[in-house]
């Protein structure tokens, strides 16, 4: 498994078990807009990205607006 996924797939199964995710991946959009959900540790959160090949978080974020739009679907 490549390290792309292996960050996907451990947000997608940790987040659900224990509340916090660890490379940032997944997002939740209410009236707030777009905003990741919790994580593990924040101030490791730029380089856990890069070495598991991830853009920036500023630069996901960037992607979900113009891919979806700023307001919330639903």
């Amino acid at each position: 498994m490549d390290r792309q996924s292996y960050a996907l797939l451990y947000d997608r199964v940790m987040l659900p078990l224990v509340g916090k995710q660890r490379y940032d991946t997944q997002f939740t959009c209410d009236a707030k807009g777009w905003r990741p959900e919790p994580l593990e540790n924040e101030s490791e959160l730029a380089e856990l990205r890069q070495e598991a090949g991830l853009d920036p978080i500023a630069a996901r974020a960037a992607q979900l607006i113009a891919q979806y739009g700023s307001e919330c679907p639903g």
